[in-house]
Formats: structure tokens, sequence, C-alpha cells
């Protein structure tokens, strides 16, 4: 079981004073973590590694759009780093590196956390979406859609909000 977290100082106390070479930081789209990265990142003299900076944009999928072996250069050539982004632990076994810790981004709301309904109310089956060309959609929906189910099936694989070291509260704004 996680430990749940509530403050950037206790975050950063606790890679302050530790030998943590890999400190990756997980959670869903917008639950704020490049932001708690860059935080950490600043607090603790870390360098921070961004799967965005290593994606290919705009090819309606995410996993498959990485550019892994320059995540996996890249942290490789780091004696200590913060690594963050949507699905990490899934790209940090495809890297062959395992995290020394990991974080846990929820992002709340009044009535807790805002994306777990999704996991506990969601059991996405492939052939249970729909076909494309059936529901007519724009090029923007279809990518986000696409993004979402990838992230909810990350979810249901890797648990990583059950497996973390820590949970970040985010709260609302």
């Amino acid at each position: 079981m996680p430990v749940v977290t509530a403050t950037i100082d206790q975050l950063s106390a606790v890679i302050s004073n530790s030998a943590f070479k890999l400190i990756a930081i997980d959670g869903f789209q917008n639950s704020g973590k490049t932001t708690l990265a860059k935080i950490l990142s600043q607090h603790c003299k870390l360098p921070r590694i961004s799967a965005d900076d290593h994606l290919n944009r705009n090819q309606g999928h995410f996993f498959d759009s990485l550019r892994l072996p320059e995540i996996a250069g890249s942290i490789r050539n780091s004696p200590q780093c913060i690594f963050e982004g949507i699905c990490s632990l899934q790209i940090l076994e495809a890297v062959h590196v395992k995290p020394d810790i990991t974080i846990y981004v929820k992002r709340m709301a009044r009535w807790g956390w805002a994306d777990g309904e999704h996991l506990e109310n969601l059991d996405i089956k492939t052939e249970s979406l729909p076909k494309a060309g059936l529901i007519p959609l724009e090029p923007l929906q279809v990518a986000l859609q696409g993004l979402w189910n990838e992230v909810v099936t990350y979810h249901q694989r890797f648990q990583p909000h059950l497996v973390a070291t820590y949970v970040f509260e985010r709260p609302p704004t």
C-alpha cells in the first residue's frame, strides 16, 4: 500500500536525504505530474526527464509513439534523475530500468480522486469499443479517446496508483 503524502516538502525531504538514482512520477493526464516533477527537480537539484519530450506527436497513440532508445539513453546518462509521464511504469519496463521510488499524482476534486471513479467503474474490452467510422468524431476527439483508453488500460494492467511508494494528492483548483 502506498504512503499518502500531502506535501511537496515531505517528498523533497525524502528525495534529498536518499541515494535514489531514479524517481518516477506517474498519474493520469493533466494530474500535475510535470508540475510536481519541475518543483521537485528544483528543490532537490536533480535533472528532470519527461516522456513527453521523447514523443512523436500526433500519431494517434502514446506508448507506441515514444522514442524509447532516447529515453533509455537519457536515464542511463543521469547519475540521478526524476522521470515523469503517463504510463511511466510501462515505459521504464520497456527500457529495462526500475525506479527506486514511484510517486503517483492524484488530481483531487471536492468528492475525492477525480480520475478514480473511471478505474472503478470502467472495464475496457477492445471488442466493446466502437468500430472506427461508425461514430462521426472530430480528429481531436478520436485522439483524446484513444489516449484515454490507453491510459485506463495501462492503469488496469500496471496499477500505478496501488504500487506507488508515495501518492501525492494535488488539491482541487
